[in-house]
């Protein structure tokens, strides 16, 4: 199916697919859209849209757009019509949708001049996604200046949920068509249809949408609209589910067969004091202060706090308590706005003052019934060390510079950043004594590793005067012998001095010679090992016990990622794969280090949320069936000695700091576990040792997928 309309747009073409002006009203404020998408213009080749007026729940009408097919496209070419249009501009799309589950509406941009691929349709350059929730009219922003492929994640504003970038760098100018997909569309899971009430550009942030009459949340942070096992029907329900299961785990008693960093007693090599890594021919290990081994089972997250912003969402919830006395510490500053998290909402009207310090003692119970051996990335600090469990320091704020070379990359030859990495290393000092700390996560997911790019050549698209810059520029002056003509052959441009890469801007199209490209990848690998370098030498420096854990890489993107790893004790990478973890063998190939695992998660919608996060199935008990098995099969390879489960706390409904809100906790918004998840879950963490040393078979049952809803 094709929709195709034309608008007149200075200098662009935009292939967009709806159009609806603003109903009489509609707006808070009065700002003006400086450019409504018509409705006269726009046609389709099938029925899968019921033309202006539709009635929808919140607007005087709209386009009901009810897709069969998940590659429908939208095509626009344009003309010069005057807009005063540029990059600082928003696209805007206002829509509302009544599925059970959020709508992940995904945005595409191609760029003008390239082909078809070997499928038939154009790739687009830049790509983003974004989820809205059921039944809520929301206001989907795209800002044009993130073409620029500089951030990964879309600013969060009120009622979108998360947003999330990929593809590289597009000029505005270069724009040929903006095409508008659901990507849950083609799913008989998720059956779709959206309420299109308008698309507009705005050359300012737009105002916000009408206050919502009906509430969305309930006084204990649940969904109102969805009931489901386990929910709790009030407060005095809740506060019944919650002294039962005290009482329960409160019951359970400590392994038998653990070392009291809980290592696995049967099994013991030298002890230093630390936790540190061992292989003993087999396989890899990480050992315990007492010198047991030891492997990582455990949730990241574990924490009484589950924020989501409040701030200018107001009218969603049925109940909002005062932020003063004792409630105020259920209310944190995020990104800006005011957030709440209702899960520690729930447990002071619980436990009032003491609520900490009754939490603490319920999670340390639920975690070892359920046979976890210690907490993960983000935990509370405070628990772990009243529970004496093992744990993991996630360092704050990776050493940076005021000026990027691309994305959250520094100028890594610039002396502002050698002070950076000093005080970024300061933070182990007191942490370097403690027995309980496993190890530290140099950071979380580095944005300049999300794909496979080319440093150097990313930073020679800037026009900046930056230290790494004259480094390189040192470097083929190096390399060509001083000879700019030697340079001009080598790279098909025609430089005078080698002064001029000074000021160098590289084109945005794909074509440079192969030999400048080649110089550009070499270059990169000297930035990236003076980036892992510098800063691991300082932290082993600031604290010799302790294991340096990596960074977390969300995926081996590049050959960049596995450089880095020369400097790590133990290489970490988050794993959201099904069934079974990521491939790892790449790291035992080229760098021969044991592998954690840092993040994963499946999600079902079941329950009370309307989202899976990154990998989806059909219930709370198929949850715990792919834990086992990714688990299982994960601790039988010989490399893994560490896999985090993500995370401890459901997200909030309407979404966290960043819009997610996804069904991926083995506990609510209530404090409950997932009953049927966790007894599965309990059943693999009492048998990895057997699994990990080849005594019993990896569990291998996969449960059926569904598609996966995230933004």
């Amino acid at each position: 199916m094709t929709l195709i309309f034309r608008v007149n747009i200075t200098g662009l073409c935009i292939g967009l697919f709806f159009f609806l002006t603003i109903p009489e009203g509609f707006c808070q404020e009065k700002i003006n859209p400086i450019y409504t998408f018509s409705l006269e213009n726009l046609y389709a080749d099938n029925d899968s849209i019921c033309k202006y007026p539709v009635e929808s729940p919140s607007a005087n009408s709209s386009i009901l757009f009810n897709p069969d097919d998940e590659t429908i496209r939208f095509r626009i070419p344009g003309y010069d019509e005057g807009v005063p249009f540029h990059s600082n501009t928003f696209l805007v799309i206002d829509l509302e949708h009544d599925n059970a589950a959020s709508l992940v509406v995904s945005l595409e941009f191609i760029r003008k001049g390239d082909a078809v691929n070997k499928y038939g349709w154009l790739e687009p350059r830049v790509s983003a996604r974004i989820g809205v929730l059921p039944s809520l009219p929301t206001r989907v922003i795209f800002p044009l200046s993130y073409l620029n492929a500089q951030k990964v994640f879309l600013p969060k504003v009120p009622r979108q949920l998360k947003g999330t970038l990929s593809g590289k760098r597009l000029d505005v100018k270069d724009v040929d068509e903006v095409c508008l997909r659901f990507k849950n569309a083609n799913s008989r899971s998720f059956p779709q249809r959206a309420f299109i009430q308008g698309i507009y550009l705005y050359n300012e942030m737009p105002p916000l949408l009408p206050v919502q009459e009906k509430p969305m949340v309930d006084s204990l942070g649940q969904w109102n609209a969805r009931s489901w096992k386990g929910k709790s029907e009030s407060f005095n329900h809740f506060k019944d589910k919650m002294n039962e299961a005290e009482k329960t785990f409160a019951e359970e008693e400590w392994p038998t067969d653990r070392s009291e960093y809980m290592g696995f007693s049967s099994l013991q090599f030298d002890s230093t004091g630390f936790f540190h890594t061992h292989h003993d021919g087999n396989r890899w290990w990480l050992v315990d202060p007492s010198g047991y081994a030891y492997l990582s089972v455990a949730p990241t997250g574990v924490r009484a706090f589950s924020h989501g912003p409040v701030e200018k969402n107001e009218d969603l919830f049925e109940w909002l308590p005062p932020n003063k006395g004792l409630y105020s510490k259920a209310y944190a500053k995020q990104n800006g706005l005011m957030s709440l998290s209702f899960t520690t909402i729930n447990l002071i009207r619980l436990w009032g003052n003491d609520f900490m310090v009754k939490w603490q003692e319920y999670t340390a119970n639920l975690i070892r019934s359920l046979g976890f051996t210690g907490s993960a990335n983000w935990s509370d600090a405070v628990f772990y060390q009243n529970a004496g469990l093992p744990y993991f320091y996630p360092m704050r704020s990776l050493p940076t510079t005021k000026i990027k070379l691309f994305r959250d990359f520094p100028d890594i030859f610039a002396p502002e950043f050698d002070a950076s990495v000093m005080n970024y290393a300061s933070q182990l000092e007191s942490k370097k004594d403690d027995p309980l700390m496993i190890g530290y996560f140099l950071g979380n997911e580095p944005h300049w590793a999300f794909g496979e790019f080319n440093l150097a050549r990313e930073m020679m698209y800037k026009n900046g005067q930056t230290f790494s810059r004259k480094k390189f520029i040192d470097w083929l002056r190096l390399k060509y012998d001083s000879d700019p003509i030697l340079l001009s052959l080598a790279w098909e441009y025609e430089f005078i001095d080698f002064g001029d890469l000074q000021f160098f801007i590289l084109p945005k199209d794909d074509d440079i010679s192969t030999k400048a490209e080649n110089d550009l990848l070499e270059f990169s690998v000297i930035m990236v090992d003076k980036y892992a370098k510098t800063i691991c030498e300082a932290t082993k420096k600031a604290d010799p016990n302790h294991l340096n854990l990596g960074l977390r890489f969300a995926w081996i993107s590049s050959s960049a990622c596995l450089q880095t790893g020369k400097y790590f004790d133990v290489f970490s990478m988050n794993g959201y794969s099904f069934p079974d973890p990521p491939n790892t063998q790449r790291v035992v190939d080229e760098l021969e280090k044991p592998v954690i695992i840092g993040e994963f998660h499946f999600g079902a919608i079941d329950r009370g949320l309307p989202a899976t996060g990154l990998k989806g199935v059909r219930s709370q008990k198929a949850r715990g069936m792919a834990y086992r098995h990714y688990v299982e099969q994960g601790f039988a390879r010989p490399e893994i000695v560490g896999l985090h489960y993500f995370q401890w706390n459901d997200q909030p409904l309407t979404g966290r700091f960043d819009g997610e809100n996804y069904n991926i906790g083995i506990v609510d918004v209530t404090s409950q576990p997932y009953e049927e998840m966790a007894r599965l879950i309990k059943k693999t963490n009492e048998r990895l040792f057997l699994v990990a040393t080849g005594k019993v078979k990896p569990y291998r049952r996969t449960p059926r997928t569904i598609p996966a809803i995230y933004y």
